[in-house]
């Protein structure tokens, strides 16, 4: 048998051949050639990545938060995904929203026996995430197929995406089968992103309500469509409210717009009020000559009016877009320049750099805007009035201390569950972490009085609880310290959230939270309900029988895989019994179970190319090692499958 010529290389030109391929290839395909060449690339080549980069997708409108869509990796490692995935056991410790959130990427992977095993085996009643990846990877025959399987529903999310992608086979699906109202979401996302074809397919099927073209102005506006702004826009006119339904075109177009179509609409579309909300969007504006709109503007005000409350800390999204501009320093110079007040930009700054998770804006907040502030705040901006200047100079120049900064980042990234700014701040001593931030990770996603709202997507899991009470512990308590709030209480919001096995553990057998079946079953694993089980058991409190009301909600939420557990255990009971608030009642005494611990991960693992045993995954940080068995590792974002040689 000759030799693998791989085998005669040395290692490092081994590496630098893989350097040259796909990961996923490397470890799927040139890691296995030979024993040298394993050995060469063990260390570094051991995930198969399935989710690509998630797409965050701008909405046309400013009261709509972006779109994160679930996107499969290409290429897809189609093969080693049914073999391991084609099977129930793996998907038993992954709580629903993990193995939901895997569907979506078979959904988008484009290849049918990956959807089909997904299909086979999550155990998840499919939610429209589904069909948004589908529809975003403008995979056609995924979008039929998920339609016609029971409660695949349409909603407005899946409609807009279609049109902010564009793929037109999608949209012309879509557009037979959505409700008509349905037709004005595909039309504006389409001429926002300007999409023209899809646009033209929404236009020729919608029929226009009264006051649909300010919407349609706006969209263009926004997106600097300039071709449907000069149709549309000598129809348009603030100043008239009867002619108007949509009144943001104005901040559309100071966003998207040159400053040609500005000069030339100004006594239409202008209002004159929210000065500095104007000044700020010009500022964030994606054009080139963005710092020219900020300055027409100031000059057409004579500067910021005196009467102008300075204060821009509530233009979130803004704010938002501003900070993802590579020259950020020279617009935040601009707006303190012109009399923006330094200490409402530097809390603003602070605030959008924790709720969009950028530790790049975070430190600059942190170790330049501050002293950035005072200085440009010092020098005059040319065209001031020098008696306003003056005046300006004479008031008390307080900047929030690096204390106050890093609690607005620490609270804006909790309640949006962005643990890596969290993870930064407490690398930089912030010790300050307490009940304001565990309300906030848990209030600003869960509603107590309606846990049938869903989360946002990105928040399930609940990273930020994970962190404060798992990861960094000792920054929340000190030794012997109880939580600040009730422990059942978290208990419950991390089960509703999907929290993985190891901090339901936590809340119960060192806080001693009380465990809620009933919450745990809402969106957990079967792993995860099999240990709440036992562990009332063990405790000596034999769980009642979920009502009919708790079971439908168990239902309701998707978790068909657990619904059939309970169902086989007995732990649904007849009409009219079973308790009611199963929470209330579960008394724990904090005992030793012996529930299974294999939590699920926002990473599902794939481990050894040869017939390995399985594990479960947990965590949420990257701690990725080799092994010959199935395993899961942590991997914050992402759904990788690990490789062991």
């Amino acid at each position: 048998m000759s030799q693998n010529p791989f085998s005669r290389l040395s290692p490092e030109l081994i590496q630098n051949i893989a350097s040259f391929m796909h990961p996923s290839y490397v470890a799927l395909g040139y890691k296995l050639s030979c024993k040298e060449v394993a050995e060469a690339l063990q260390e570094q080549y051991h995930t198969i990545k399935l989710r690509g980069e998630p797409r965050s997708l701008e909405p046309y409108s400013a009261y709509d938060d972006p779109i994160v869509v679930v996107v499969a990796e290409q290429p897809w490692p189609g093969a080693a995904f049914v073999a391991h995935w084609g099977r129930p056991e793996p998907w038993r410790a992954l709580s629903r929203w993990q193995r939901h959130r895997l569907l979506c990427l078979a959904a988008s992977s484009h290849h049918p026996p990956s959807l089909d095993a997904a299909l086979a085996h999550c155990g998840a009643a499919i939610m429209v995430d589904a069909l948004v990846s589908a529809a975003a990877a403008g995979d056609l025959e995924a979008c039929r197929r998920l339609h016609e399987r029971d409660g695949c529903h349409f909603d407005t999310q899946e409609v807009v995406v279609a049109g902010l992608t564009g793929h037109l086979a999608v949209c012309e699906w879509l557009a037979g089968k959505c409700r008509p109202w349905q037709l004005s979401n595909l039309l504006l996302a389409a001429i926002y992103s300007g999409h023209k074809e899809v646009a033209e397919l929404a236009t020729h099927r919608y029929e226009p309500a009264y006051g649909d073209e300010s919407y349609q102005l706006g969209a263009a506006a926004k997106g600097g469509r300039l071709e449907l702004v000069q149709e549309l826009g000598p129809d348009y006119n603030f100043h008239q409210p009867r002619m108007v339904m949509y009144c943001g075109v104005w901040r559309d177009a100071l966003f998207g717009c040159p400053l040609e179509v500005l000069q030339q609409h100004h006594e239409q579309w202008a209002y004159r009020y929210n000065y500095e909300q104007q000044l700020l969007w010009a500022a964030a504006s994606p054009t080139p000559d963005w710092s020219a709109k900020c300055e027409w503007l100031l000059a057409t005000w004579g500067g910021l009016p005196a009467d102008s409350s300075n204060d821009v800390r509530f233009e979130e999204e803004a704010f938002a877009a501003l900070l993802q501009r590579p020259d950020v320093p020279l617009r935040l110079q601009l707006l303190a320049t012109h009399g923006v007040e330094p200490a409402s930009l530097l809390q603003a700054a602070s605030e959008a750099a924790g709720a969009i998770g950028s530790t790049t804006m975070a430190e600059f907040c942190l170790d330049e805007l501050p002293a950035l502030l005072l200085q440009w705040r010092a020098a005059p901006a040319p065209g001031r009035e020098a008696q306003r200047w003056q005046e300006q100079q004479a008031q008390p120049q307080q900047l929030p201390a690096q204390e106050d900064i890093m609690e607005f980042m620490a609270e804006a990234a909790a309640e949006n569950q962005q643990v890596s700014v969290l993870r930064l701040l407490r690398q930089r001593g912030f010790d300050g972490f307490g009940l304001t931030h565990l309300l906030a990770a848990i209030n600003s996603v869960w509603n107590c009085w309606r846990p049938s709202v869903k989360p946002p997507p990105h928040c399930m899991g609940a990273p930020a609880l994970h962190f404060l009470l798992l990861e960094e512990p000792e920054a929340l308590l000190g030794p012997g310290e109880e939580l600040p709030l009730s422990s059942t209480y978290v208990f419950r919001a991390a089960a509703h959230l999907g929290a993985d096995l190891a901090l339901l553990r936590l809340l119960h057998e060192e806080h001693g939270a009380r465990i809620d079946l009933a919450a745990v079953a809402a969106e957990g694993s079967e792993e995860a309900v099999a240990w709440a089980v036992d562990a009332l058991v063990a405790a000596g409190l034999a769980p009642q029988p979920l009502s009919c009301t708790k079971h439908g909600q168990v239902v309701t939420s998707g978790n068909l895989a657990v619904a059939n557990f309970l169902s086989q255990r007995g732990l649904i009971g007849a009409h009219g019994q079973g308790s009611e608030d199963e929470g209330s009642e579960d008394e724990s005494s904090g005992s030793e179970d012996e529930g299974s611990e294999g939590e699920g991960s926002e990473d599902e693992s794939l481990g050894s190319e040869d017939e390995g045993s399985e594990g479960e995954g947990s965590g949420h940080e990257d701690s990725n090692d080799d092994s010959s068995e199935y395993e899961g590792h942590e991997d914050e974002g992402s759904e990788d499958m690990d490789w062991g040689a």
